[in-house]
Parts: C-alpha cells; sequence; structure tokens
C-alpha cells in the first residue's frame, strides 16, 4: 500500500495541434490538408496520412462522441487511429486508470501532447472531477 499523497502528471494523450521543434512529450503533431489528416509522430520523424471520406465513424471512440452530439474533429480522429493501433489508452482504460488512481489520495495534472484537443480527454477529466468532488 502506497503511504502519503501522489502527484501525478498524466500525458493522457500525445495527439497535439502544435508543430513543435523540440517536444518533451514526444507528441504526434496532427493538422488536416484539404481531405489528409496528418499525423506526424515517433519524434515527428514518421509520418500517416488518413483520408477523411475513409474515417469509419462506428469506430467505438468515434460512436461516443456522436452519441453525445460531438462532431469528431481530426485530432479526435487522429486519437482513434492511434487507439486502433495500440499507441493510446482508450477511453475504458482511461476510466479504468482514474478508478485506480484517484482512491490512492492522488491528484492528478493532465499533460499531453495537447490534454484538451481531443473531446474523449475532455469526458474523462470530468470522471475525474466528479470522482474528487465525491471525496470532499
Amino acid at each position: 500500500m502506497i503511504s502519503g499523497k501522489l502527484d501525478i502528471i498524466w500525458n493522457i494523450s500525445l495527439v497535439c495541434p502544435w508543430n513543435c521543434q523540440f517536444c518533451c512529450t514526444d507528441a504526434a503533431y496532427v493538422r488536416q490538408t484539404g481531405t489528409s489528416i496528418i499525423i506526424r509522430e515517433f519524434g515527428l520523424g514518421q509520418q500517416r496520412n488518413l483520408d477523411i471520406h475513409d474515417i469509419n465513424y462506428s469506430e467505438p471512440a468515434l460512436r461516443k462522441l456522436i452519441e453525445i452530439g460531438i462532431k469528431p474533429n481530426v485530432f479526435d480522429i487522429a486519437l482513434q487511429d492511434r487507439q486502433s493501433r495500440g499507441l493510446e489508452l482508450t477511453y475504458e482504460q482511461k476510466i479504468k486508470l482514474i478508478n485506480n488512481i484517484l482512491p490512492l489520495s492522488a491528484e492528478i495534472d493532465f499533460s499531453g501532447g495537447d490534454p484538451l484537443a481531443c473531446y474523449e480527454n475532455f469526458l474523462v477529466m470530468q470522471e475525474a472531477k466528479k470522482y474528487l468532488a465525491e471525496k470532499i
């Protein structure tokens, strides 16, 4: 059992809209050009191109957003692509992590890439907030 308070900095997602010359989190830079979503990852050394017309909106991460009335943006699509390749935690895995960490008297600072670029991460933060509000 861990005693004392934990302060955790969680890179909740590496998806990021910023193309920084130096990145300390090895973020996955995402942008849209025409009908292509471009993901530069792995030290910005590899590029993946997704055609916006080939996006499967029935994938779990995108379907979840659509069901609550959110239109997925290019960052949500990139997150889903990275999740399908095992490079990012799914929503369910993130919630499981929250449920395992927060009972340990932990504080979480969300970081990333850009933690607010993907709407799913906002939903995870809302869940963490609910849990923290119950403890007060």
